[in-house]
């Protein structure tokens, strides 16, 4: 058990880990997905609604 703790070793053994696993690149390939299909559906909404609102909320 790793996780959690402020121990330089310990954090470097988890840090290892999720790069073995790569677990960074599966998370920005995640927010990738998630980034364009938030905004396709912003595309979507009818017009009178305010798209560059969802934009600016998207981008925080």
């Amino acid at each position: 058990a790793c996780y959690g703790y402020a121990d330089p070793e310990k954090v470097a053994r988890v840090r290892k880990l999720y790069e073995e696993l790569k677990l960074p690149a599966a998370y920005a390939s995640y927010e990738e997905d998630a980034y364009n299909s938030i905004t396709a559906d912003i595309e979507k909404l009818p017009d009178r609604l305010p798209r560059d609102l969802f934009h600016k909320f998207l981008q925080k």
